[in-house]
């Protein structure tokens, strides 16, 4: 039994994934999160993510405000 298309989504991203399907630094990304760019999650003290409906916006040319984010 394949599970369906939607439990497969990916929510998050790592920041190395963002980089490479925006093709920009890793300092970029960091500084697009501290504009509200893109939304940072942490998983752990030392583990983030960047969710993945942030890069979908961004593609789209909407950004996440911080009180969304």
């Amino acid at each position: 039994m394949q599970p369906d298309k939607a439990s497969t989504t990916q929510l998050l991203y790592r920041v190395s994934n963002v980089m490479k399907m925006l093709d920009v630094s890793r300092s970029t990304v960091y500084r697009m999160i501290d504009r509200g760019e893109l939304k940072l999650v942490r998983l752990t003290p030392t583990s983030v993510r960047i969710s993945a409906e942030s890069v979908h916006r961004l593609a789209e040319g909407r950004t996440v405000t911080k009180t969304q984010a």
